[in-house]
């Protein structure tokens, strides 16, 4: 960010010029401030000789027409088109964060990372599309990361309007834009090169598939870390980009799944009639790989790209082209480049046959129970906006055709974007928050008050379409048995006719819930002994809630306090049938190994917990612990605990306990990287890993 220069402007029209954001092949891009509306915009100015350019500035004028046509929160949002003296200019929506150039300069992303990209940005092209509009222009330049990292696509200046354009607008063009056609009239070679389709290098029109070209070439390079077609020159690059394959990594420890590649293959496409029919078909797959990422298994022949009348595997020279980085499945084997791979899959690769992968299982939907309003006009009634989600997640968490992430992760992206977490948040902003979560649905809602009743107002939208999921709506007196009723009521609309009643909460104490709640979230944010505090603080309120006394174990066992833990474990036992399946067999294995020491009882308790609720990372964190502790296995802990954080990666005892798994193995370095992203991502939780970390 650079301060305006002395032939910068300082005002435009109402907006005052803050700073200099950058400049690109006709226009220069300003942080700005609406006086009248007190907002920070994005202000972008023809510069130069383009301001008495006619032809210029209506480009600019139909660039805002463009992208004022289309409303999606993965495309920045325009406000306002207008004339100051000779100069047309545009505002648009601020985003903060860096271009996905930017990011790509520390090397390949993540796959989750490259998934969660390439499906934002599809959708926000598909929506595009849907108006009719064509970007011709994607690249890493042209997408910005938010600062809570949801991706926002820039710049239609050269977008086109299908059958609105003639061909005489095409000439003109600035040199980093990229024209339907890349040779003008007069023979100049137009445009960012690299990511033109194989059409718009042979001069023909381009269309929507040329976006989905274009965006495979983009992920393509998020994926690898190198570009899919340049080359040393130019026409070296069209040419490539004609009639050869991507390139192969030059780093040999990049690996890309098999569905990934899949997807690429069709994103990239020589003939266009072979590539997705639409952008929004491309985000269907790119979502649906990230939810078998997430649910743990799920197969290629899922996928649209993969339909089951041509299961004849990648073609042979895209498997040549890509061997490198292709890997069994998406959360299978992972095969290095230079592994001695075994007879079989030698074997499918030289016949480029599709390898075997994991039994197919449909992906578990991830859910997350964001905030309710406190609609009642009652301060004192405040607490139910606050303890409902955590009373619903509870309950939903139980169900074996949900995964569901704690409402802990939608603090910890508020407090990573600045935001306070008692603000309302509006529809969009929670889908956005959720998203970021990686979740697939979101239920939100309000609480009502009229005499003495209650009404709970509950409704489930899909995080990506925005479309409702499931609605229900409760009322009474007993706030325990509205929670039981309303999760009852949204689990008919979530899954597959699941009808059972969750297990009734095991104390009617609005105070020991809370403070059974608030000790649970302490005891994720690494804050054990403030844990400890609130789950003391529960049982004193209901003393025969036994749930705060197999979490008061857990904490002090964390602690070093083995024989209070244990104490509080055997207290809990003591009415084991008022405990929650879960939680009960998760009691039992903790006793078995670490007051009994029978690690073979321990051990099938735990596997018992595990096979009966999947989604447990807990289950993992402690088979993982009394493991390593008690039988001195480090290897089956480590499992244990990735275990955990294939659950939840942000699951944050999990960190902490491989973080010292590998500490204690000499991987001193990698440990702290570990942590030091953990407290990046949760930074409610920074504290305390700092002080871990020191």
């Amino acid at each position: 960010m650079e301060k305006p220069g002395v032939n910068d402007p300082t005002r435009v029209k109402h907006y005052e010029i803050i700073s200099r954001l950058g400049e690109g092949g006709m226009g220069v891009v300003y942080r700005a401030r609406d006086t009248r509306l007190g907002r920070t915009v994005a202000l972008k100015m023809l510069s130069g000789e383009f301001r008495l350019d006619a032809e210029r500035s209506r480009r600019f004028e139909r660039e805002a027409k463009i992208v004022s046509s289309v409303s999606h929160p993965g495309i920045a949002t325009l406000f306002d088109f207008d004339v100051d003296g000779e100069s047309a200019f545009l505002t648009m929506e601020l985003v903060e964060g860096p271009t996905l150039r930017e990011v790509l300069e520390s090397g390949a992303l993540p796959v989750e990372q490259v998934l969660d990209c390439g499906s934002q940005v599809a959708s926000a092209i598909a929506a595009a599309h849907e108006h009719g509009v064509i970007h011709r222009d994607l690249k890493p330049e042209n997408v910005m990361v938010g600062g809570t990292g949801f991706y926002k696509v820039l710049d239609f200046g050269v977008a086109r309007i299908e059958d609105v354009v003639n061909e005489e607008e095409e000439s003109g063009l600035s040199k980093t834009q990229t024209p339907t056609k890349w040779l003008t009239r007069g023979g100049v070679l137009m445009g960012t090169v690299a990511y033109m389709s194989p059409e718009q290098v042979s001069g023909n029109v381009a269309d929507a598939r040329s976006d989905i070209f274009a965006l495979g070439s983009l992920l393509y390079e998020l994926a690898t870390g190198c570009s899919a077609f340049a080359r040393g020159s130019d026409v070296a690059t069209l040419h490539a980009i004609a009639y050869e394959p991507p390139n192969i990594p030059t780093d040999s420890e990049v690996r890309v799944p098999r569905g990934l590649a899949l997807v690429f293959e069709k994103c990239l496409a020589k003939d266009p009639g072979k590539r997705y029919s639409s952008a929004a078909e491309l985000a269907d797959d790119l979502n649906l790989l990230r939810r078998q990422m997430h649910g743990g298994s799920g197969g290629v022949e899922r996928l649209s790209v993969f339909p089951a009348s041509k299961r004849r595997g990648l073609s042979k020279r895209w498997w040549l082209g890509i061997a490198a980085i292709v890997v069994v499945g998406l959360l299978g084997l992972w095969i290095p480049k230079f592994v001695d791979r075994g007879p079989e899959v030698e074997a499918a690769a030289q016949t480029s046959s599709v390898m075997p992968v994991a039994m197919e299982v449909a992906p578990i939907p991830r859910v997350i129970v964001a905030f309710f309003e406190n609609q009642t006009g009652d301060d004192s009634a405040g607490w139910i906006s606050s303890g409902l989600p955590q009373m619903l997640t509870t309950d939903l968490s139980r169900s074996s055709q949900l995964e569901v992430i704690a409402t802990q992760r939608l603090h910890d992206l508020l407090a990573n974007a600045g935001k306070d977490a008692t603000t309302p948040l509006d529809r969009s902003t929670t889908a956005e928050l959720a998203r970021w979560a990686r979740a697939d649905i979101v239920i939100s809602g309000s609480v009502f008050k009229l005499g003495d009743q209650y009404r709970i107002d509950a409704q489930a939208y899909d995080v990506e379409t925005g479309t409702l999921s499931a609605a229900h709506k409760v009322s009474g007196t007993d706030l325990f048995l509205m929670v039981e009723n309303l999760t009852t009521g949204l689990l008919s609309g979530l899954t597959q006719g699941e009808t059972t009643r969750p297990e009734r909460m095991p104390t009617r104490s609005q105070d020991a819930f809370l403070a059974f709640t608030e000790g649970k979230t302490q005891y994720e944010n690494l804050q054990f002994e403030a844990a400890a505090d609130s789950f003391r603080a529960s049982i004193e309120h209901d003393g025969e809630f036994a749930l705060p006394q197999v979490h008061l174990a857990t904490t002090l066992l964390t602690m070093g306090d083995v024989d209070g833990g244990l104490v509080a474990i055997e207290t809990a036992l003591q009415d084991s049938e008022s405990l929650p399946e879960d939680e009960r067999l998760l009691a039992q294995g903790i006793d078995a190994y670490f007051r009994e020491g029978d690690f073979v009882k321990g051990a099938a308790l735990f596997a018992d917990l595990i096979e009966r609720f999947p989604r447990n990372p807990e289950s993992h964190v402690w088979w993982g612990r009394a493991a390593s502790e008690l039988q001195g296995d480090s290897m089956e802990g480590i499992r244990q605990l990735r275990a955990a954080l294939k659950i939840d990666r942000d699951y944050l005892p999990a960190v902490v306990g491989l973080a010292g798994e590998m500490s204690r193995l000499g991987a001193v370095e990698e440990s702290q990287t570990m942590l030091q992203a953990a407290a990046d991502r949760c930074p409610m939780a920074a504290d305390a890993i700092m002080e871990l970390m020191e």
